[in-house]
C-alpha cells in the first residue's frame, strides 16, 4: 500500500478544479448540503463514512488517476537502486522475501 492518501478535502478541491463545478451543485451532486461542503473544504470537518464514498465515487469519475500515480512516482525513491547499492537494505530485503 502506498504511504500516499488524498483526503476527502483534497479529493473535493481536485473535482472543483478539474470540472469547474460550484460548491451548491457539487452539494446536489452529493446529496448534502452546500453548508456540508464549505465545512468539509473550510472548516477542516471530516466526512462520515458513507460520504467518503460518494466522494471516492465522484472523484474517480471526474480525475483522471494517471496523473496522479505520475506524481506519487516522481516522490517515492527508486527502490532497486537502494538495493544493489547499499547491502544493509539488501540484505533486510532478502530476509523478508525469504518468508514471504
Amino acid at each position: 500500500m502506498l504511504p500516499f492518501k488524498l483526503s476527502e478535502k483534497d479529493k473535493l478541491l481536485k473535482i472543483i478544479k478539474i470540472t469547474g463545478i460550484s460548491k451548491s451543485d457539487l452539494a446536489r451532486k452529493l446529496e448534502v448540503e452546500y453548508k456540508t461542503i464549505y465545512r468539509w473544504l473550510d472548516k477542516g470537518v471530516v466526512p462520515h463514512a458513507r460520504q467518503a464514498r460518494d466522494i471516492d465515487q465522484l472523484f474517480k469519475e471526474y480525475v483522471d488517476l494517471r496523473e496522479i500515480v505520475k506524481e506519487l512516482k516522481k516522490n517515492i525513491p527508486d527502490i532497486f537502486n537502494s538495493l544493489k547499492t547499499n547491502p544493509v537494505i539488501k540484505d533486510k530485503f532478502l530476509l523478508e522475501m525469504t518468508y514471504n
